[in-house]
């Protein structure tokens, strides 16, 4: 087809003088849609792309070159894609990663949904990428001197050298530290009244919070402020709700001893003197008496080898994930 012919079909195209199935063949053809799109400007005729071409990247990031000024029109591309592409391979990431740095300071009334969608994808990646570097870690017979790391130890030398990639997983390691620890809670811990928590060093308190969890994040991210966004929305709510801030301690005891009922029975164990000496070991092993109790309690050692007995090992198991699960932030020590 030469370049007459070529302008005429374009031009019949954007009249809609063509006939549907031919309509329907050149919708899904990446070069004359470019075509329609560079000539009309008129982001609408992404409703008429094929799925196929949706879901090409290349064609995707074309459009956001072309239309970079048209925020929420790239947004629910972006989201279309995610949510449709299943090979989630590193043109993928890269889609997450242009995702995740369009949201970071531009959420609003008009993308939120877009916006609660892309998070949803970016928690689902974030969740196999944390699982795969688990098995890493627990793969790797570490010694007692290794640094505290939940895996981005992992992420450092498999994107040594892609930097955006790291970044971007970065970035969402901290979101997910901030999202799953309590920050608010640990300020109380750490600080007496709001103002000794403005006098201090912010990003500071930040970094250490972070090291508590994972020194190789900490320190990958300690010069690169803007990935610490989510972290230092965090502490701003924080710190303006430091005076109407009620601690829910009580609240979690009861979480636990409620969750723990609840496995008994399902699993038909009766509560015994055994079991509520394992509770006491496992609180006791955490830190946590002054939650549980109001005076010292002595754990009576008879059950140091009963880990061979699977009901107890498996209940063992299920009150220390549960402990952890709901006073993550009773794990962080004090330090001033």
């Amino acid at each position: 087809m030469n370049t007459i012919e070529e302008n005429q079909l374009l031009e019949d195209y954007i009249n809609g003088t063509l006939d549907l199935e031919l309509c329907t063949k050149l919708e899904s053809s990446s070069k004359f849609m470019k075509l329609v799109f560079m000539k009309t400007r008129d982001t609408n005729y992404y409703k008429f792309c094929s799925k196929s071409l949706k879901n090409d990247y290349d064609f995707l990031m074309f459009l956001i070159k072309l239309f970079n000024s048209e925020n929420n029109f790239i947004y629910e591309i972006i989201t279309h894609y995610l949510f449709y592409d299943v090979n989630h391979d590193d043109k993928y990431i890269n889609v997450l990663t242009l995702a995740e740095k369009m949201f970071r300071y531009n959420v609003d009334k008009d993308n939120y949904v877009y916006y609660m969608r892309c998070r949803s994808r970016i928690a689902d990646f974030m969740q196999t990428y944390e699982n795969h570097a688990n098995y890493i870690m627990n793969s790797y017979n570490r010694n007692s001197k290794d640094k505290n790391t939940i895996g981005f130890l992992v992420a450092m030398n498999e994107y040594k050298e892609e930097p955006q990639i790291l970044e971007f997983l970065a970035s969402n390691y901290v979101y997910g530290i901030f999202t799953k620890y309590n920050l608010e809670e640990y300020i109380h811990y750490m600080f007496n009244t709001k103002e000794e928590v403005l006098l201090c060093d912010q990003k500071e308190l930040i970094l250490s919070f972070i090291n508590k969890i994972d020194y190789y994040l900490a320190e990958f991210v300690k010069n690169k402020e803007e990935l610490l966004y989510s972290a230092m929305s965090k502490l701003n709510h924080a710190i303006y709700n430091y005076d109407s801030y009620e601690d829910n301690t009580q609240v979690l005891v009861d979480r636990f001893n409620i969750a723990l009922n609840n496995y008994l029975i399902q699993n038909s164990i009766e509560y015994t003197y055994k079991i509520d000496m394992l509770k006491i070991e496992e609180v006791k092993k955490m830190g946590l008496e002054a939650e549980f109790y109001s005076e010292n309690v002595e754990v009576v050692d008879f059950l140091k080898a009963s880990d061979d007995d699977p009901i107890i090992f498996l209940t063992r198991k299920f009150i220390r994930e549960e402990l952890e699960k709901l006073f993550k932030v009773k794990m962080l020590k004090k330090v001033r």
